[in-house]
């Protein structure tokens, strides 16, 4: 496999996404370093009204891809300085869940990428992106109804929430 620098703007939809996506509770958040034994854990939070907050995420997840790049090509370059800027237009679910699917296999390639807090931010974006388009697509919370038929079973259709 190798492994590439996204673009800044890619880091930056990631980020905004988590700042505003629309269906979003007012602040996404998400558990790291989580000590299985203790309960103990890391957690970190970014809401459209915190511009540091967004920095600081945003650095960080340029500082994991630079992480995987640097373990795939042996190299110690250092990461680009991320300063965030907020772009206007609407943040789609379906673009999200595709960011965080490029972002994830350009920034995986070290060993600790697993247990990052680049991955829990990740994991928690792709969860809140999921719920908006089962909210949007008006199904219920659980799986759909089996329906007996004269010839067996089939799923019964979503039924609105």
């Amino acid at each position: 496999m190798s492994a590439y620098l996204v673009p800044k703007s890619h880091i930056t939809y990631l980020v905004e996404a988590g700042c505003r996506l629309p269906g979003l509770s007012d602040t996404l958040v998400w558990f790291f370093n989580v000590n299985r034994e203790t309960g103990e854990s890391e957690w970190g939070e970014l809401s459209g009204r915190d511009r540091a907050a967004a920095n600081r995420v945003g650095q960080m997840l340029t500082d994991e891809n630079q992480r995987s790049v640097n373990y795939r090509s042996e190299e110690t370059d250092a990461p680009e300085a991320y300063a965030h800027e907020c772009p206007v237009g609407e943040i789609d679910p379906v673009s999200v869940l595709a960011a965080c699917n490029c972002y994830r296999y350009q920034a995986c390639e070290h060993p600790g990428y697993d247990t990052s807090e680049a991955e829990a931010f990740v994991r928690a974006l792709e969860a809140a992106a999921g719920r908006v388009l089962i909210k949007r697509a008006g199904c219920s919370w659980g799986a759909p109804k089996i329906e007996r038929t004269r010839f067996g079973a089939r799923w019964a259709e979503a039924v609105p929430a």
